[in-house]
């Protein structure tokens, strides 16, 4: 045969239609019916000795605190999810698979869906090995839970230190001995402009020297009750810092608590630092404990030195001032006396002393609304703590690990279906390729 009649007979023998296919497909049926037949067991082998996979998983929300008129979570979806897969997954994996020796233990993919705080923990695996799924699960996401609620421990004693520290104040404010420290001045000087006024507007009095002596002595009585204002202020101040003095004591406690706990925590974290993202929880989490033996420090400092000192020296103001009431005392009476001997009268001009007697009015006036504005502050302040406290949310399982009711993937009829196509295509693929053999044997002996 010759060259250019050989290219002739390979196109025609290209150029196939349907019927060829089918007549290729009857000539090999044999190998067609095998390779099909033997695809087509293999399928519904797999579909009936296959068992069912399910889905098992379980819904973390994240705990949150009110920040300003936001809610804030404790700690970044992104964060937990990465000690989820780095450090509390591969322990529970490891205490699961120590309990139950011998059995495939599943891993657990983590997701965070978008602009929502849950974190979804979710692993395929058959009903026999529903167990251990769900295990791994309540260990991992109660280890989560765990840290969170140190956390929130934390915040929430933190704002308790905050409303307490306030409601010391606001009890301060309320106090009428720190309104009347304040104003005490103020009415000093109220009381020694309107005596002067008495003083002018009584026709009887007209000498210089007993205006004096009577000035001295609204002067002197007035000192005399801002010290017996100041020793109020003093004794409450020293009554406080019994208070001030337990409070550091409970904060000092619940700080080497919590450093407790969380060396602890940071040393179960050492133990299962093999990757750089647990070396990173290890570093944020020594940075926690550096700021809490910072502040254990400075607060311990605080009740061995400066309470201490504070007390002392409130007990030496209160002494001095009891020094200057006898002193005042002894001059009040000398001005009694002095007063008492004096005989004449003394005017002045009305007009020129009302001016001061309306000042030191409005000065007091100003002073008492100052201090109300002051409480209402202080009770603002208190009632946002206690909000955020109110809003403190800790984190939970939102449903906890269980399995899904229906199977997931394939499912008999589909895999038997599946099978079915696929036996088809190997049955052609099986009949054209023994066609192609054949063809290839024809070749070989027609070319030999």
């Amino acid at each position: 045969m010759t060259a250019p009649a050989r290219e002739v007979t390979d196109r025609e023998e290209d150029e196939v239609d349907l019927v060829d296919i089918g007549l290729v497909i009857w000539h090999h049926r044999w190998a067609a019916l095998i390779g099909g037949g033997v695809v087509l067991a293999i399928g519904i082998a797999a579909a009936l000795l296959s068992p069912p996979e399910y889905e098992y998983s379980t819904s973390i929300e994240i705990g949150s605190q009110l920040i300003g008129n936001r809610l804030e979570p404790l700690e970044s979806n992104e964060a937990a999810a990465v000690k989820l897969k780095n450090t509390y997954l591969p322990q529970a994996r490891r205490e699961v698979a120590n309990l139950m020796t011998g059995r495939p233990i599943p891993n657990v993919k983590v997701q965070s869906p978008k602009n929502s705080t849950l974190i979804v923990l979710s692993s395929d695996g058959p009903k026999p090995d529903a167990q251990i799924h769900l295990k791994v699960q309540e260990l991992a996401s109660d280890a989560l839970i765990k840290d969170h609620a140190r956390l929130s421990a934390v915040i929430q004693a933190d704002l308790q230190r905050q409303l307490r520290q306030a409601q010391i104040e606001l009890d301060e404010l309320q106090d009428p001995a720190t309104l009347n420290a304040a104003i005490a001045p103020i009415k000093a000087n109220l009381a020694q402009q309107q005596t002067q006024l008495q003083a002018l507007e009584d026709p009887t009095v007209f000498a210089v020297e007993e205006q004096k002596l009577k000035s001295q002595l609204a002067s002197a009585n007035a000192r005399l009750e801002d010290l017996k204002s100041d020793e109020a202020l003093i004794q409450a101040k020293l009554d406080r810092q019994n208070t001030a003095e337990q409070l550091v004591t409970d904060e000092i406690n619940q700080t080497i608590a919590y450093l407790e706990s969380a060396r602890k925590q940071r040393a179960a974290a050492a133990a299962e630092t093999k990757d750089a993202p647990s070396a990173m929880s290890l570093l944020l989490m020594d940075n926690q404990i550096r700021e809490a033996e910072d502040r254990l420090g400075k607060l311990r400092e605080r009740l061995a030195m400066d309470i201490p000192l504070d007390t002392l020296e409130y007990r030496n103001d209160l002494a001095n001032n009891h020094r200057k009431q006898e002193l005042q005392q002894q001059d009040i009476q000398s001005a009694k006396l002095d007063l008492a001997k004096l005989e004449g009268e003394h005017d002045r001009a009305k007009a020129s002393q009302q001016p001061e007697v309306s000042e030191a009015e409005d000065e007091l006036a100003k002073a008492k609304a100052d201090h109300e504005r002051d409480i209402e502050l202080k009770e603002n302040e208190i009632q946002q703590l206690q909000v955020r406290l109110e809003n403190l949310r800790q984190t939970r399982r939102v449903l906890p690990p269980q399995q899904s009711p229906n199977a997931v993937g394939l499912s008999e009829p589909k895999i038997i279906i599946l099978a079915f196509i696929a036996a088809l295509i190997a049955a052609m693929v099986s009949a054209f390729a023994a066609e192609y053999a054949t063809r290839v044997r024809v070749r070989i002996h027609t070319d030999g």
